[in-house]
């Protein structure tokens, strides 16, 4: 170790968990305890990642707009990010939630874990506090934690795991003490990750009153808004708080391109938020100093150039629906396949977009325990909910796994079965 002091605070914050599960993937099939399952590949359902590339027209287009500019997409670009882009995505939300968003209530940033860090610091210092339901995407109480702010958690129930108004009311009154950290702030993930709830737009509008009733911030998540879909298996209208003439007082969105463009490796995000919080008459608000601080710039001006075209472009727009209704019939499948299976112990809890949360025949063991002998003996890797809640949690969220159901195919996906069955009066520890 080294001799010198390191920050406490990062000290103190979790490990992040995919690559102990990629370290979990590797014990397999060496460790694998049946014969039948050594014949098997690896079915890896840990990581959100999109199972396929991304669309041949925007792959040209980034040629494209590479060749066109060179010089300038190799040097620094706009704090806030190509203006195409930020003008593309502005547009987007009118089309796509209705009201009113413009340019400048939009930053492009390097990932929206990004976009969610500067949120965090633009809202709260440390040892101030943020809620989060729980079970929590691990990143968010990462940040905070290594931010010094605190994660307080928002108990979540089965099978919907949709957060209560009424606990956040029951919550922020319990805490109106001088000895609490002051709370700034909701995060809300929807769909969710990692039980893949969807919440109800008029559960989202409560929120977003009762969050304005009290001055602190709803920091909204959407990273997975692309894959919502209604009966008639269309893009769904996620809520309408963009129509609400003063949302720019309470809501600041989280937008995410790695998962609907199949470009993580890009890392493009963006947060959209007053302009106040960007800049304004030539100021630079907190977003920006931060965003001037972490980034510099997001990647890649004419990455982003390509991808503000692809927003609007007819055949990018059909590609990414087809990619949506792909990965509901998925999820259809994942129910089936699962549905035999809950004689044995087996129940699919919450499922929407890239996840589904699911129960387990070994209620007594760790979900860590669980997950990491799924890979070993049957080549099944996953997510423990331990790793989505407050470290020691009894509550059942933490003892389900987290499944992704984005990045297998469906021939794949159909062994799932199979190895399950193997599992069948095996007792794990």
């Amino acid at each position: 170790m080294p001799a010198y002091t390191l920050n406490a605070d990062l000290a103190a914050t979790a490990a992040p968990p995919v690559p102990l599960a990629r370290a979990w993937a590797a014990t397999f099939p060496g460790k694998a305890t049946h014969a039948e399952a050594r014949e098997l590949p690896l079915l890896n359902l840990a990581q959100g990642v999109p199972g396929h590339l991304p669309s041949e027209a925007l792959l040209a287009r980034m040629q494209q707009e590479a060749g066109r500019e060179p010089a300038a997409a190799a040097g620094y670009g706009g704090v806030f990010g190509a203006p195409e882009l930020r003008k593309a995505l502005a547009a987007d939300v009118r089309q796509r939630y209705g009201g009113d968003c413009a340019e400048d209530d939009v930053a492009i940033t390097a990932g929206a874990n990004l976009a969610a860090a500067v949120a965090f610091q633009a809202v709260a210092r440390r040892g101030d506090a943020v809620v989060l339901p729980t079970p929590w995407y691990f990143n968010h109480e990462m940040t905070l934690s290594s931010l010094g702010v605190h994660a307080v958690p928002l108990p979540t129930e089965a099978p919907s795991y949709l957060p209560s108004p009424a606990a956040l009311r029951k919550l922020l009154a319990s805490r109106r003490s001088d000895s609490a950290p002051a709370i700034r702030a909701l995060a809300l993930v929807t769909p969710n990750n990692p039980t893949g709830a969807i919440y109800p737009p008029e559960l989202l509008r409560e929120f977003a009153s009762l969050c304005r009733e009290e001055s602190i911030a709803l920091i909204l998540d959407e990273t997975y808004r692309d894959f919502l879909l209604d009966d008639a298996k269309e893009p769904a209208r996620p809520h309408g708080l963009f129509e609400d003439a003063d949302w720019r007082d309470t809501l600041m969105h989280i937008h995410s391109y790695s998962k609907a463009y199949a470009i993580p490796g890009h890392r493009l995000g963006a947060l959209i938020a007053s302009p106040e919080l960007l800049a304004a008459e030539g100021e630079f608000g907190p977003v920006a100093k931060a965003l001037d601080n972490l980034q510099i710039c997001p990647p890649r001006t004419d990455t982003q150039r390509a991808v503000a075209w692809a927003m609007q472009a007819p055949e990018h727009v059909s590609w990414r629906l087809n990619k949506a209704r792909e990965l509901a019939e998925r999820r259809t499948l994942f129910y089936e396949l699962m549905r035999p299976l809950e004689e044995l112990g087996w129940r699919v809890e919450s499922a929407g977009a890239y996840y589904a949360y699911v129960a387990h025949p070994w209620s007594g063991t760790p979900s860590e325990v669980v997950a990491e002998q799924l890979a070993a003996r049957v080549g099944v890797v996953v997510l423990p909910g331990a790793f989505f809640s407050p470290r020691g949690s009894t509550e059942d969220a933490a003892q389900r796994l987290r499944v992704s159901i984005a990045n297998v195919d469906e021939e794949l996906l159909r062994t799932l079965p199979q190895r399950l069955q193997l599992l069948k009066g095996v007792h794990l520890q």
